[in-house]
Parts: structure tokens; C-alpha cells; sequence
């Protein structure tokens, strides 16, 4: 097999800069227009933005977008452990340029709302009003938790469930516009180091200060850590222990159906 490794890399920072361009430009038109009532229409707005990145990008580097995703596949499946903190890094930095580049784009009215915590959650997470962070840390640790279960899921070939002909996607998108939906009003549902850690980075660099780091009662840590436990560690656990032992083998299925 040849070795893509540039490619791949490659791949996940286009996808993630494009994944938080789009997720975060619909909770700008959001913050700075009012546009949407409710909850479910940013939130299934961000799952078709996952979906379409995923189509985009996926047939080249499997499409992660998140490090609890790589580290995962690196401890519970094959994805080659040399290759966990280069894709983390590409996802880091695409996180960070997309960011920079939607800033760029809505200056004129980003400038004169200011550069504030309101502001900041066009970019980054931040937990809902009286939620404290241990708690956010848990709601965090359990929305990935899950997500990173789907894509266990997905990828089991011996799941006769699972979705096939590349309906993957569009299972994964859906998956994250329902975490969004749970998640958004007491942590934004971050669900993805990247998605948070990169923009963040940003806002450091353009200026919102003490709101990016560390946050308000030191929250950066929250969206960090959270989705790497749960995504990272326990989805894993959770699937393999308590799911996929009990999955018939390939033959087995076939075996029992005749």
C-alpha cells in the first residue's frame, strides 16, 4: 500500500477548516442576525455540515475531523499509532484556519458587536448560565461517548444494521445534529477537541484575550478533555465490552442463516 500519509493529513485539515467554517458561520448567523428559532435548525444545520465534509474528504483520510475520533481508532481499532498526532495536528490547525478565515469574512459586523463572550461563541464552547464545569465536563464525556459508539457502529463490517452504500455520512451528520440538539443550551456540544481547541487559538491570536483562554471559570479545559475521555477511552471500552463481543462473526451470521 502506498504510503498517502500528506494526502490524509492533508485531507483532515481541509475538512476541519471547511467543517468549522460552516458549523461555526451558522452560529454566527445566529449570534449576529437572530436568524434561527430554537435549537433543532443550527443543530441539524451543523450534522448536514458534518455529513457533507465527511463526502468531501472521507475517501482519502477516513474523514475524522476530531481527535477523539483518531485516538479511538488508534487504541480500539487499526488506524496506525504513528499516525494519531499528525492527524490530531492537521485537525488542530484546519480548526484554526477555518476560524480565521470566517472571521476575516465577517469583520465589518463581528467589529462592531465587539469582540466579546458573546461573540466568542461563534467560535468556541461555553456552558450554559449556572452550569458548572465538572458538570459540563460530564454532559461532554457522555454526548461523545456516544457519537464516537455510532461510528464504532458504522465501521463494525459484522453489524448487519449498519448503514452501507456510503449512508455513513449521513448517519454520522444525523448523530451529531441530535448531540447538538441535547447539548447546545448547556454546552454547546462540542464534541470534538478540535472543534473547540482550534478556534480558540484563534481568538487568542485576534484579540478576545481572557475569553479565550482561560475562559470564563477556566472553562477551556472542558471541551478539551471531555470528548477525548468519553470519545477516546470510553466509547471504545463501552462498544467492544458490552457490544461488539456478542456480535455473531461473519461466518457465524452465515452459518446461522442457513
Amino acid at each position: 500500500m502506498r504510503n498517502n500519509l500528506w494526502g490524509e493529513l492533508t485531507s483532515e485539515f481541509l475538512g476541519t477548516a471547511l467543517l468549522i467554517f460552516l458549523g461555526d458561520g451558522v452560529v454566527a448567523s445566529a449570534v449576529l442576525y437572530g436568524a434561527y428559532q430554537g435549537q433543532w435548525q443550527p443543530s441539524i444545520l451543523w450534522g448536514l455540515s458534518v455529513a457533507l465534509c465527511v463526502y468531501v474528504v472521507g475517501a482519502v483520510s477516513g474523514a475524522h475531523f476530531n481527535p477523539a475520533v483518531t485516538i479511538a481508532l488508534g487504541l480500539f481499532r487499526k488506524f496506525p499509532p504513528g499516525k494519531i498526532l499528525p492527524y490530531i495536528a492537521a485537525q488542530i490547525v484546519g480548526g484554526f484556519v477555518g476560524a480565521a478565515v470566517l472571521h476575516g469574512i465577517i469583520a465589518p459586523v463581528l467589529n462592531v458587536k465587539g469582540l466579546n463572550a458573546a461573540t466568542a461563541r461563534i467560535f468556541s464552547t461555553y456552558p450554559g448560565a449556572g452550569f458548572p464545569n465538572f458538570n459540563a465536563f460530564l454532559m461532554e464525556v457522555v454526548l461523545t461517548m456516544f457519537l464516537v459508539l455510532v461510528i464504532l457502529a458504522i465501521g463494525d463490517a459484522r453489524a448487519a444494521g449498519a448503514p452501507k452504500a456510503g449512508l455513513g455520512a449521513i448517519v454520522v451528520g444525523l448523530t451529531v445534529a441530535l448531540l447538538v440538539g441535547i447539548g447546545g443550551p448547556w454546552t454547546m456540544a462540542a464534541l470534538n477537541p478540535a472543534r473547540d481547541l482550534g478556534p480558540r487559538l484563534w481568538m487568542a491570536v485576534a484579540g478576545w484575550g481572557a475569553v479565550a483562554f482561560p475562559g470564563p471559570n477556566s472553562y477551556w479545559w472542558v471541551p478539551i478533555l471531555g470528548p477525548l475521555v468519553g470519545g477516546g477511552i470510553l466509547a471504545g471500552l463501552v462498544y467492544d465490552g458490552l457490544v461488539g463481543r456478542f456480535i455473531p462473526s461473519v461466518d457465524e451470521a452465515k452459518r446461522d442463516a442457513a
